[in-house]
């Protein structure tokens, strides 16, 4: 298995801070090796069902990143979709990971901006194309986003200090107050 790495994190984060950009996000460079990774690493599903089937405190809840909009070249575009195990998902977005004029890599969250659509699209992480028939037309940044979330290299893993998350091969983790919570690699989707 390839060296995996989720950039979704939990989704009171996601909600309450979105991510911000410098202006849009940079070049795309899709080329570039740590780029390629980290988009690599996010496609995938992931889940806590190990934590949540320890500690009662958890929700049994997945993420799962897909890849969208292949043609664009501006960036890796993600559809992005969670909720609690076996029940209909109560976050959907769009990611898009690119490289700041610096280098360092980037991620933005969009949001639908009628959102009946997350209903319309619920589960698009289950076909071959999700979000084939949206565009970039439906979307905007999220309202709330005002940090830029970027990268930074930590040995084996990468940390996004402004979500306080490391992400690694594996999966992630993420502190929310007094709680940790782990999200782990279930199923690879290809780039």
């Amino acid at each position: 298995m390839s060296s995996r790495m989720v950039i979704s994190v939990a989704v009171v984060l996601f909600v309450t801070a979105g991510c911000g950009s410098d202006d849009d996000g940079g070049s795309a460079n899709l080329k570039d090796p740590t780029l390629v990774e980290v988009a690599d690493w996010m496609a995938g599903h992931f889940s806590n069902s190990e934590q949540a089937a320890k500690d009662p405190n958890f929700i049994n809840s997945s993420y799962r990143l897909k890849r969208i909009w292949n043609e664009e070249g501006d960036g890796y575009w993600l559809y992005v979709e969670s909720g609690e195990t076996g029940k209909s998902p109560f976050y959907i977005r769009v990611g898009r990971l690119a490289l700041n004029d610096e280098g360092a890599v980037n991620y933005k969250i969009f949001e639908f901006k009628d959102k009946n659509v997350e209903k319309q699209v619920a589960g698009a992480w289950n076909k071959e194309k999700p979000l084939a028939d949206k565009s970039k037309d439906d979307i905007k940044e999220a309202e709330k986003s005002k940090e830029s979330h970027y990268f930074e290299r930590k040995g084996d893993c990468y940390e996004v200090k402004t979500l306080s998350a490391t992400y690694c091969a594996d999966g992630f983790t993420y502190q929310l107050g007094p709680a940790l919570y782990e999200y782990k690699l279930v199923e690879d989707y290809p780039l």
